[in-house]
């Protein structure tokens, strides 16, 4: 006799529908609302997979809903690469070869660790606002600047910032040699006050003579 939960149901090869006397006093085999075990994990194993689905959606709809109320996620990666912020944003051109100069490897084969942060929210900002506005930036050796000196001078001169001394002296540097304030000061191989010395009358670090 067909067994009444197995009408409309696909048959599986495996697996027989036909309960025993016992296994149907028992309820070993008993199913959920009146659907055999096998079709009820296959139904709770579909629910559940559904679920991931609407999850991942909900959470990047939320995502979204944030970025277009306004919600900012700061760019600055918590990593060891010392950040470069954008404050003029004036010429993409001088920008673009600020970023080229700066990330070139030289030909000794030294190249600066650093992050870019190219956001519209540090737009006219000083050296000393940047320092005040971000936390975590005192972790860093140095900080350089790409402000409206450095878009308008040919020689693009980045501002160096010491974020444990944010109202001491700052000097600046052109781009091709950025590489060795970056890198001694990250590793602190020398200290600050040992560019400011080098830095030409003008402030500008052209490297050690």
């Amino acid at each position: 006799m067909e067994d009444e939960s197995c009408r409309g149901i696909q048959p599986i090869p495996f697996q027989q529908c036909e309960l025993t006397k016992r296994e149907a006093d028992s309820g070993v085999r008993s199913g959920i609302l009146g659907v055999p075990l096998p079709h009820a994990a296959a139904y709770a194993f579909r629910w559940a997979a559904n679920m991931r689905h609407i999850i991942f959606i909900i959470s990047l709809l939320f995502s979204v809903s944030l970025v277009s109320c306004g919600g900012h996620v700061d760019n600055l990666n918590t990593n060891d690469a010392t950040p470069v912020f954008r404050t003029d944003f004036t010429d993409e051109a001088t920008w673009r070869k600020i970023q080229r100069d700066v990330a070139a490897t030289n030909v000794m084969g030294f190249s600066a660790n650093v992050q870019f942060i190219d956001e519209r929210q540090y737009s006219g900002l000083t050296g000393q606002e940047l320092l005040q506005r971000i936390p975590g930036l005192n972790e860093y050796g140095c900080i350089f600047v790409a402000d409206t000196m450095a878009m308008s001078t040919v020689e693009h001169h980045l501002l160096v910032l010491d974020p444990s001394n944010p109202e001491g002296k700052t000097f600046r540097v052109i781009p091709s040699e950025a590489w060795g304030v970056e890198n001694n000061l990250s590793l602190a191989n020398m200290d600050y006050s040992e560019f400011t010395n080098a830095a030409d009358s003008d402030g500008v670090f052209r490297g050690f003579k």
